[in-house]
C-alpha cells in the first residue's frame, strides 16, 4: 500500500510544527497569526500550516500538502489564507526551501509606516543579504500581494509587507525563522536609533564586501 504524504514527509512536517511553535514562543507571532511552509523534495509542492489553528496545539496531522496550483493534496482542507505568498515565493526563488511569515511588533511598526530598513548594521547583510524592502500593499491572500512581495525578495532573504508584517526565507526552516528573528531585533534597534539622532548607513564599499561574504556563505551552505 502506498504511503501517505505525511508518512513520506513526516520529518519535514515535524520541522514545520516545531518552527510554528518557536515563532510563538519567541514572540514573533501570536495565536494563529503568521504562517510557516516548507518546500517538498522533488518539487512536488509545499507543506504549509492550516488556517485558523492555534500553533500551541498544532500537530503534524493538522498540516496541509499543496501543489503549485494551490490544490490540496492531503491534510487540512483549509491551508493558510496566505498560501499565495508562499507558492509565489518558492516559484520565484528556487533556492528557497523554507518560508516563515511573522507579525512581530517592531517589524510591524515599520511595515505600517512603510519604512524600509537600510543597511546600517553589519548583521543585516550577514543574515538577509541586503536592505529589507517594503513590498507594496496588497489585500491579504491576494495574487497582488504575492507578486508585490516577490518583487521585494529578488535578491534578499527578507521583506516587509506594507501594513501587514514580515517574511523570511531560508535554505531550511531554521534559517527562515532566524531571519525573521534578526529582522525583528534590527527593527527595534532602527526605531530606537531614530530617537537618538541620524542613522548612518554603511558605505558602498562595505556593503559590496559584505554582500560577497554573504553569497560565499550561502554557496558553502548549499555545497554541504
Amino acid at each position: 500500500m502506498e504511503k501517505t504524504l505525511l508518512e513520506q514527509y513526516r520529518p519535514i512536517a515535524e520541522q514545520v510544527v516545531q518552527t510554528a511553535r518557536e515563532m510563538i514562543t519567541k514572540g514573533l507571532a501570536y495565536g494563529a497569526a503568521g504562517n510557516v511552509s516548507a518546500r517538498l523534495p522533488d518539487n512536488r509542492g509545499l507543506l504549509i500550516t492550516p488556517s485558523g489553528k492555534n500553533y500551541g496545539k498544532l500537530t503534524a496531522e493538522d498540516l496541509c500538502f499543496v501543489d503549485w496550483q494551490g490544490q490540496v493534496l492531503e491534510g487540512s482542507p483549509r491551508p493558510s489564507s496566505e498560501l499565495a505568498i508562499h507558492t509565489a515565493t518558492y516559484q520565484a526563488r528556487p533556492d528557497c526551501r523554507g518560508v516563515v511569515h511573522t507579525h512581530s511588533t517592531f517589524a510591524c511598526a515599520l511595515a505600517v509606516t512603510r519604512t524600509a530598513i537600510p543597511v546600517f548594521i553589519d548583521e543585516l547583510m550577514y543574515v538577509t543579504g541586503g536592505p529589507v524592502r517594503v513590498a507594496e500593499y496588497g489585500f491579504p491572500g491576494s495574487p497582488e500581494l504575492a507578486q508585490n512581495l516577490v518583487g521585494a525578495l529578488t535578491d534578499v532573504q527578507a521583506a516587509l509587507m506594507a501594513n501587514h508584517g514580515v517574511i523570511g526565507l531560508g535554505d531550511d526552516l531554521a534559517e527562515a525563522l532566524d531571519v525573521c528573528e534578526v529582522v525583528e531585533k534590527i527593527s527595534e534597534v532602527y526605531i530606537n536609533a531614530l530617537k537618538v539622532g541620524p542613522i548612518f548607513e554603511l558605505e558602498g564599499w562595505v556593503i559590496e564586501r559584505q554582500r560577497k561574504a554573504f553569497l560565499a556563505k550561502k554557496a558553502r551552505q548549499r555545497g554541504q
